[in-house]
């Protein structure tokens, strides 16, 4: 006779807790869900009894949703920082890699004002593996994937209604969409010509790196001058040049943030009140453009999460045709 107390004894993961919960909460019966899932009513009943807890992991992200364990991370405040610009950075499409989120960690945790803390490789593991990061291939922006999928519904939303409310007071020529992008300036192609027969070897990657902020409106007459973000102050490349064909700021990574786009922001408003225009911004709803000041003629709409690959009008070719020029 098998010995019951060698039974292995299985772990959930938070993806799975929460079938469980939905189950019941759809009205089925406790003990059909205990059967169909193959549990125990008092596993059950753990289950339902932590849902606040599941809930509140599922709505903050803090952990992946394979993730079997709760456990929160010894520093979760810097955990928190560090997954949220992760995330803030994989929606702009920038490569992240393994050395940058743990200089990324130590610069957050020097702001919160932790000096013992070691970004080390371990970290970076564990880090990883709470919120289900994994190392994967890089591959273009498919748009006809987000129609097929679950990004269709917020599409057609925001074509049939939102949208439709937003410009109805505004001319296409009142009517703007800003956006940023990362330029690499010294990448070089993914692809070359060759002769057949030959093999191609790549070297390592250039990660020089600006970004830019577009902007324009619908019907194409107005092009406001571009916002670049570098990391020098004073770039030796800009040395005894009195004027550019955009305007330049610096901080130590070369991303937009809040401040800066703020500032550009409320030179954007000044120029319209003085031109006595009121205008429509489009705009993707990132941190830097999360908490806007007081604006008295931009109205800003925001874009729905998601679904930029194929709502924004920059992201439909206009960044990169500027790119390829």
């Amino acid at each position: 006779m098998a010995n019951k107390g060698n039974k292995k004894r299985r772990q959930f993961s938070l993806e799975e807790k929460m079938k469980v919960v939905e189950a019941v909460d759809s009205g089925k019966r406790k003990g059909d869900v205990a059967k169909e899932f193959g549990i125990t009513p008092s596993t059950l009943s753990t289950f339902l009894k932590d849902r606040a807890k599941f809930e509140v992991k599922v709505r903050e992200a803090s952990v992946g949703p394979q993730r079997k364990r709760m456990r929160n991370a010894l520093y979760d405040d810097i955990d928190k920082a560090v997954f949220a610009w992760f995330q803030e950075i994989h929606a702009k499409n920038i490569l992240v890699t393994g050395s940058v989120i743990r200089k990324k960690a130590l610069n957050l945790a020097n702001m919160l004002g932790y000096d013992n803390f070691q970004a080390s490789v371990g970290w970076l593991n564990r880090f990883r593996d709470r919120h289900g990061i994994a190392l994967k291939a890089v591959c273009r922006e498919d748009s006809d994937r987000l129609i097929n999928g679950l990004g269709i519904d917020k599409v057609n939303e925001w074509h049939a209604g939102e949208i439709i409310k937003l410009i109805a007071d505004y001319s296409p020529d009142d009517i703007f969409n800003a956006d940023e992008t990362g330029v690499f300036f010294q990448l070089l192609p993914q692809h070359t010509l060759a002769a057949k027969g030959d093999h191609c070897r790549g070297g390592k990657k250039a990660k020089q790196r600006l970004t830019a902020l577009f902007c324009c409106n619908a019907s194409g007459t107005e092009k406001m001058r571009p916002l670049i973000v570098g990391r020098s102050a004073n770039p030796h490349c800009l040395k005894n040049v009195h004027s550019l064909p955009c305007d330049y700021r610096a901080n130590q990574w070369a991303w937009m943030t809040q401040d800066l786009f703020n500032e550009w922001l409320m030179q954007v408003d000044a120029r319209m009140k003085r031109a006595e225009r009121r205008i429509l911004l489009l705009i993707d709803n990132c941190s830097a453009h999360n908490m806007l000041p007081r604006l008295e003629r931009i109205q800003v709409g925001y874009l729905p999460s998601n679904c930029t690959a194929v709502l924004q009008p920059l992201n439909l070719g206009i960044i990169h045709t500027m790119k390829v020029r």
